[in-house]
């Protein structure tokens, strides 16, 4: 399950700040796996965005290189289904560092939680808002800090564990 922290939606003219990952195997979320890293950035951000995703200028300026990040990133995510709350803001992103570095679309196999619940909640009456958060509360999961990449991949991991399990 992987979540990017972006300066904004547009992978065409917007950056990955950060990148969070943790594996499923086995329906287990394998926390030693978790993955989190912080990508050098030294563009201009607005306050809005460094307060949303909880970062700081000091912080991002001792990132790591976004080649780097996306390396590690691939590493893991090497013959994964990926899984992610909104898949199109990950995969643009993927799509977009891919074509620029490689000449290729990213190609991988997705499960969107977003998509699960949407179609889960569909027949039910009134406003269903399937943002992460929300989604979670209704499978009585706790809540957590939204916006930090990593802490959104635990949460959508542990989404797609509970809907699988009110699948049955």
């Amino acid at each position: 399950c992987v979540d990017f922290e972006t300066t904004g939606l547009d992978p065409a003219a917007d950056d990955i700040l950060s990148i969070g990952a943790v594996t499923i195997e086995g329906g287990d979320i394998q926390t030693a796996s978790a993955h989190y890293d912080v990508v050098a950035f030294d563009g201009p951000l607005d306050e809005e965005t460094l307060v949303i995703h909880g970062l700081t200028h000091d912080a991002l300026t001792k990132g790591i290189a976004l080649n780097e990040a996306m390396q590690r990133f691939f590493a893991l995510a090497k013959g994964a289904v990926l899984v992610a709350h909104s898949v199109n803001i990950e995969r643009g992103f993927l799509d977009a560092y891919c074509q620029a570095h490689c000449g290729a679309p990213f190609e991988a196999l997705w499960v969107c939680t977003l998509q699960l619940e949407r179609k889960r909640t569909s027949a039910q009456q009134g406003d269903l808002s399937v943002r992460l958060g929300q989604s979670r509360e209704r499978y009585n999961l706790p809540r957590y800090t939204a916006h930090h990449a990593l802490i959104d991949a635990l949460a959508g991991a542990e989404l797609l564990l509970a809907q699988a399990a009110h699948r049955s």
